[in-house]
């Protein structure tokens, strides 16, 4: 079995997260999809979207967030297609924690030159 054939555990198509106070959206138009068997690397400069894409993907984003997708998967679940205060998160509240979790960046921690 090749990697395209192991079953997809995670997936966002097109998603763009914005914030009432910014022109610019802070993530723009990113799909991501893991499959079974693969290590995936977000890999970006501070303030690239990284965090963002991930908490997404988990319906953690910030209260003031608006996200925006085609599709959404965990572990064979599919999500509503708009993150917003007024949708209901109970399925996804379960799934966190049970088939998918974010573990969060400490940059200051683990990048400090003084640590050896």
């Amino acid at each position: 079995m090749t990697a395209r054939d192991a079953e997809v555990l995670a997936a966002i198509t097109d998603l763009t997260v914005r914030f009432p106070s910014q022109d610019r959206a802070a993530v723009d138009r990113v799909s991501l999809e893991v499959r079974s068997g693969e290590v995936v690397a977000l890999v970006g400069e501070s303030g690239s979207g990284k965090s963002l894409t991930g908490r997404a993907l988990l319906d953690l984003l910030p209260p003031l967030a608006r996200a925006s997708w085609s599709a959404r998967r965990i572990a064979g679940t599919a999500g509503p297609a708009v993150a917003a205060p007024e949708r209901d998160a109970s399925a996804w509240a379960r799934l966190r924690g049970s088939a998918a979790a974010l573990v969060p960046q400490d940059a200051l921690g683990a990048l400090d030159p003084l640590r050896r």
